[in-house]
C-alpha cells in the first residue's frame, strides 16, 4: 500500500455505532470545582490536521476523542472519554455490573450518572477489575458507597494487590517519564 485510505470512514462508523449521549459540557470537577477530566480541550481535533502531525495520527485522534455512552450490545454499554480508559456496564436482572471504574471518583460517578440518565437509576450489583492499571480500578469509589454497605462483590485476577502496588514502586518513576513523553503531555493541545 502506498497510499493510506483516507477516504474510507468505516473506523468514524465504527466508532459512532451505537451511541446514545454525550455528556454535556465533557468536563468533570471535584468537590472543590477543580477540573479532573476536561475532554472538551480535544475539540481542536475537529479542525484539519495541521502539517505538524501525521494524518493517521489526527485521525487516530479523532477517533479516540470520542466521547459518551454508547450501547455495545442488548444490556452491554460503555462510557467512552471520560477518562483515559472506557467504564463498560452489564445490566442484570437486580442491577448493574461495572467493569473497569476508570482512574479517579469523580470520572467513574459522571460515567455512573450519564449511564444512569438513559438507562435508569439501576444500582451496582458488582464491581470487575480487569487488570492493575489504576484506569482501570482508581474510581471504584465513584461508583460504589464508601465502605460498599450493600456488599456488592468486587472481582480482580489473582495477584492484584501486589501487581498495582509493584508496578508503581518499581516503575513508577519510569512509567511517568514515559507517559509525559508519549501523551505530549507538556506540548499547548492544539499545537
Amino acid at each position: 500500500m502506498t497510499d493510506l485510505p483516507f477516504s474510507d470512514r468505516s473506523d468514524f462508523d465504527n466508532a459512532d455505532r451505537g451511541h446514545i449521549a454525550s455528556r454535556t459540557p465533557g468536563i468533570v470537577t471535584n468537590a472543590q470545582g477543580q477540573t479532573v477530566w476536561d475532554g472538551d480541550v480535544f475539540s481542536f481535533l475537529d479542525g484539519e490536521c495541521p502539517q505538524s502531525v501525521h494524518p493517521s495520527l489526527w485521525r487516530q485522534s479523532q477517533l479516540c476523542a470520542k466521547q459518551g455512552l454508547y450501547e455495545v450490545a442488548a444490556g452491554i454499554y460503555q462510557v467512552r472519554g471520560l477518562d483515559l480508559s472506557n467504564m463498560t456496564l452489564v445490566e442484570g436482572d437486580k442491577g448493574v455490573i461495572v467493569i473497569d471504574p476508570l482512574i479517579s471518583n469523580e470520572t467513574a460517578a459522571a460515567a455512573l450518572a450519564l449511564y444512569r440518565e438513559h438507562r435508569g437509576d439501576r444500582p451496582v450489583t458488582g464491581l470487575l477489575y480487569t487488570h492493575s492499571h489504576i484506569d482501570h480500578f482508581g474510581g471504584a469509589g465513584g461508583v460504589l458507597p464508601p465502605g460498599n454497605p450493600e456488599g456488592a462483590p468486587i472481582l480482580a485476577p489473582a495477584g492484584f494487590t501486589e501487581n498495582a502496588v509493584a508496578e508503581n514502586v518499581y516503575a513508577g518513576t519510569a512509567m511517568a517519564r514515559r507517559g509525559v513523553y508519549h501523551t505530549g503531555a507538556t506540548l499547548p493541545k492544539n499545537a
